[in-house]
C-alpha cells in the first residue's frame, strides 16, 4: 500500500521511481522472474492510475497487477471489471505479449474477517470470479489485545483459522466446509440477496453439499467501517428466514438434510465444534425441493449435506 506512505520526502514520483529501479534490477538478474505490483489499498485510488500510466510510459512489463479488497464482497465483480478496463485503457502487456494477471493479495478487513458469514461471502464472490483472478490471499490482523508483531494472526494462527492457543475458530469450520465441497462437481447458485449467498457441489453419489452465509455491516455499521484493530465490536442485525430452493432433482421424492451451524461469535474466540442443528426432511415435487432456515442469524454460516432419503 505505497500510497499510504507517511515517510517525509516520499512523493508519488519517488515511489514510482522505486518501482522502475526495482523492475530493472530484477529483470537484469533473472529475466524470467514474475514481477507484480503495485498492491494498492483499493483499485480506485489515484495511485493505481498513476502506476499504470508510469508502467506504460516506461515499458515496465508487469506480469500481474495487484490490489487489496477491504470493502464488501459483493462489490468484487465491479472492481474486477474496473481493473480490466484500466489495464485495457493503458494497453499493458507482459513480456510475452499477454494481458497481465489480476492478483488480490489481501482481502477482508480487520473488522469482519473472522465473521463466518463474511467469510462465506468472500469465498462465494471469489469463486464466482475465479476466471478473472490468478491469485487471491486472505489478509491478517492483530489480536484484540495484541501489542506487537507476535500477536498478528498471520504469523502463527493461519490468518485466524486458529486461536492463539491452537484451537479452531469459527473461521476454521467455514474453510474446512469449503475445502470438503471443492473436490465435487460445482453447482450453480443464485441469490435474491447479494449478502446471503451459497456455494454448492454434488458428488457421484447424488449428495449435495452447501455452504451458506449471511453478512451485514452490523447494527451500528462497525463491521463495515473497521479500523486497525483485529475485530471491531458490534451487534448483529435481526435474524431472518432464509429459504433454499433446490432444482433439477430428477425423480427423487424425498431428500434429507443434515444441518450444521457455524455461529457468529462477534469477537475472536474458539469454536471446538460447530453446532449440530439436526436433520430435516425435504419433500421433492417436480424435481424441486425447498429447505427453510427459520431464523438465520446475521453473520452465521451453515454447512448442509443433502442426500436422497432412503426408506
Amino acid at each position: 500500500e505505497p500510497e499510504f506512505s507517511q515517510t517525509p520526502g516520499v512523493t508519488k514520483e519517488r515511489l514510482l521511481e522505486v518501482y522502475k529501479r526495482a523492475y530493472s534490477v530484477i529483470r537484469t538478474a533473472d529475466p524470467q522472474t514474475k514481477i507484480i505490483g503495485p498492491s494498492t489499498g483499493n483499485p480506485y485510488l489515484p495511485f493505481m492510475r498513476a502506476f499504470l500510466a508510469y508502467a506504460r510510459d516506461n515499458n515496465l512489463r508487469f506480469d500481474a497487477i495487484s490490489w487489496h479488497e477491504f470493502w464488501s464482497p459483493e462489490l468484487l465483480p465491479a472492481n474486477i471489471a474496473y481493473m480490466n478496463q484500466l489495464i485495457a485503457e493503458h494497453s499493458l502487456t507482459t513480456l510475452s505479449g499477454t494481458v497481465p494477471e489480476l492478483h488480490i493479495n489481501e482481502y477482508a478487513f480487520a473488522s469482519n474477517h473472522l465473521i463466518p458469514g463474511w467469510s462465506v461471502g468472500w469465498l462465494y464472490y471469489l469463486n464466482q470470479n475465479a476466471k478473472d483472478l490468478a491469485w487471491t490471499s486472505r489478509s491478517c490482523w492483530r489480536l484484540p489485545t495484541g501489542t506487537d508483531w507476535d500477536d498478528f494472526d498471520c504469523l502463527k494462527w493461519l490468518d485466524g483459522l486458529l486461536t492463539k492457543s491452537g484451537q479452531p475458530s469459527p473461521l476454521y469450520w467455514v474453510h474446512r466446509a469449503q475445502a470438503e465441497i471443492s473436490g465435487s462437481s460445482t453447482l450453480l447458485t443464485e441469490s435474491t440477496s447479494p449478502r446471503t449467498v451459497a456455494l454448492a457441489a454434488k458428488d457421484n453419489e447424488g449428495s449435495i453439499s452447501l455452504l451458506v452465509g449471511r453478512y451485514s455491516c452490523g447494527k451500528t455499521g462497525n463491521w463495515c467501517r473497521g479500523g486497525v484493530e483485529y475485530q471491531v465490536d458490534d451487534t448483529a442485525g435481526p435474524s431472518i428466514p432464509v429459504t433454499l430452493q433446490l432444482t433439477n432433482l430428477g425423480s427423487v421424492e424425498t431428500m434429507e438434510a443434515k444441518i450444521v451451524r457455524v455461529p457468529n461469535q462477534n469477537l475472536f474466540g474458539a469454536l471446538p465444534q460447530p453446532i449440530d442443528e439436526g436433520t430435516k426432511t425435504i419433500p421433492v415435487a417436480n424435481g424441486i425441493g425447498t429447505l427453510t432456515i427459520p431464523a438465520f442469524q446475521d453473520g452465521d454460516a451453515y454447512s448442509i449435506t443433502i442426500k436422497p432419503k432412503t426408506t
